[in-house]
Parts: structure tokens; sequence; C-alpha cells
């Protein structure tokens, strides 16, 4: 129950910036299926310009979010904010969704971590929407849930130690798994986003997020 109601209200700020997505020009993979969400200046999908849209960046509250030396983003402070990429690619030509993300500390026992990712798929005019989220609760690792044409996926469960972990998910299996009656050979993938829910968790932070085949 306490996953649907994250998921309900993560998908809330999916809608807030739907609107706002239409200005912004799809990014595609290149022929190899690879297609880097969080580009070598990251500064850029923060930054609300043109030069941001043409890229296929749509932001809310972006001050939320902040760049580290390193090149990595920080969830920095604890409002919602929203960093969203559209993207036109074939699900099966992009399969998997990788990433390395890290949490400060924690989080605690039935919470989640503030930083969230979310895939949007597009078959026809339908949409649908996985969310994917750390878990602080142990054993929660490869839970998915679904409810309509959302589905929630616990992709690491358990406090974190501090360091930096490496998850690469196959989201077209996941696809698969939520909704079993959707041809995916027909299905695309419309956007990546990262959502951090208002929150006084540990700051978190991720890296290297891309689409590839």
């Amino acid at each position: 129950m306490a996953a649907m109601a994250l998921l309900l209200s993560l998908l809330l700020q999916v809608f807030l910036i739907q609107g706002c997505a239409q200005t912004a020009v799809p990014a595609s993979p290149g022929p190899e299926g690879w297609l880097p969400i969080l580009e070598a200046d990251p500064a850029l999908a923060l930054s609300d310009s043109q030069a941001a849209a043409e890229q296929g960046w749509v932001s809310e509250n972006a001050k939320a979010f902040s760049i580290l030396p390193s090149g990595a983003l920080r969830t920095s402070l604890s409002e919602a904010a929203s960093l969203r990429r559209e993207v036109d690619s074939l699900l099966l030509s992009s399969p998997y969704l990788t990433w390395r993300w890290r949490v400060e500390a924690g989080p605690a026992a039935g919470g989640y971590a503030r930083l969230h990712l979310a895939v949007g798929f597009k078959t026809g005019s339908a949409e649908r929407r996985l969310i994917v989220a750390w878990s602080g609760e142990a054993g929660q690792t490869g839970r998915l849930e679904r409810k309509g044409n959302a589905a929630f996926f616990i992709a690491q469960g358990g406090a974190s130690d501090g360091n930096w972990r490496e998850a690469t998910l196959d989201i077209a299996e996941l696809h698969r798994l939520a909704w079993p009656d959707i041809n995916t050979l027909n299905s695309r993938i419309a956007y990546v986003a990262l959502y951090t829910p208002q929150s006084d968790g540990p700051a978190c932070e991720i890296e290297k997020l891309a689409l590839m085949r």
C-alpha cells in the first residue's frame, strides 16, 4: 500500500510537467541503441533554456537538483522536483536502462530514497509509466507492483552504506511483466525522468544514466 501511495504521488508530478513536454524535441538513440540521458554536461538539463528543450529536457523546480564536481546529479533540497527527457525510441531498440546511484545514509526502514526514476512507454495513443525506487526495507529488491497504466519497481532494497551502486534494468521485460497483454514489439519509450518528492530524507546522487541495447 505504501508503494502504491508513493506511485500515485509521483505520477501526479509526471502530469504536472506533461503539458510543457510538447515544446521539447525528443532525443533518439544511435544505431546501436545507446542514448545517454545524463550527458557530459548535466547542467544543460537544469538550465530551462531553449538549448535544453532542443535536447528533450523539461524541468520543474530544477533548483532542487545540483551538479557535483564529478558531474553527478544530486538532490540538494527537500523540495519536490522533476527532470524529464523526452525520448523517441522503439522499446526493443533500447531495452535496458543503466545508471549509478548513491544514498548518503538510510533511507529509514520502510521508507524510500528521495530520488526516483520513471520511464514512459507509448503504444499508439496508450501511455504507461514505470517508476523505479530504492526502498529502505530489506528484501524488497525486484518487487514489481502495477495499478492500471502505472507500475512500481524496487531496484534496490535495504539501507544504504553510502557507497555507489550500479544498476541495469531490462525495462522491456518489466514492461512485459507489468502489461502482458500489450505487444512490446509496437511499444516505444516516450521519456526517462528523475523525480524527488518533498522529503527530509538523505540526499541522493546519480550519474551515467542511459538507455542501451
